[in-house]
């Protein structure tokens, strides 16, 4: 082969490495390219969700108060049967492990009372007769183990605490005068309550 012919082929593979970088290489690989910011996150959508459709204070406090004498009877029976009543000392105080226990019942009465309801549509005994539901911020249905975990588990156990727990458990339903009447748990959980047809 010829020194000229030789050249002709360097140059050509030369210019044919050339394109394959040029045009091959995105400005995403290409470490030499202007960075570019990052796209914006997309909104989330509201498309169909009502805001000024939010449960009123009355029907909250209404539908809290129903599920509290509901879970009281079988509850209070159950401790009665256990003999914690019994075990009072005279200022009409438990122990601490009776304290733990009656709240443990509490929590089992609340949730096979409840627990089938609170999965299938984010409500409550107390919620579906007043016609009132959970929902996400968006409006979509609520996950139930989030409404669990995130929404009652944490004022279930803080109330348990001595003397904070209480000027906690107030400040949680006295938020609920705020313009979106959110109160604590609320706010931890990210949902809302919103009104819909009363049911049974």
């Amino acid at each position: 082969m010829s020194g000229k012919n030789c050249r002709a082929i360097s140059f050509l593979d030369i210019r044919a490495v050339f394109l394959f970088f040029s045009t091959g290489m995105s400005e995403e690989t290409n470490p030499y390219a202007t960075p570019q910011a990052a796209p914006a996150p997309a909104p989330v959508s509201t498309a169909g969700v009502n805001f000024t459709n939010l449960a009123s204070r009355w029907a909250r406090l209404g539908g809290a108060i129903l599920d509290s004498l509901i879970v009281a009877v079988p509850a209070l029976g159950i401790m009665f049967m256990l003999g914690l009543f019994d075990r009072m000392d005279d200022q009409g105080r438990m122990s601490i492990g009776d304290t733990l226990l009656s709240t443990v019942i509490g929590i089992a009465c609340y949730m096979a009372i409840n627990g089938a309801l609170i999965y299938k549509s984010g409500q409550t005994v107390g919620k579906r007769i007043l016609g009132t539901q959970v929902v996400n911020l968006d409006g979509t249905k609520v996950d139930g183990n989030r409404y669990v975990v995130r929404r009652l588990l944490p004022f279930w156990l803080i109330p348990q605490i001595p003397i904070i727990g209480g000027i906690i458990g107030l400040a949680n339903a006295l938020c609920v005068f705020r313009r979106e009447k959110n109160c604590l748990h609320d706010d931890i959980a990210q949902t809302r309550v919103v009104k819909v047809p009363k049911g049974i």
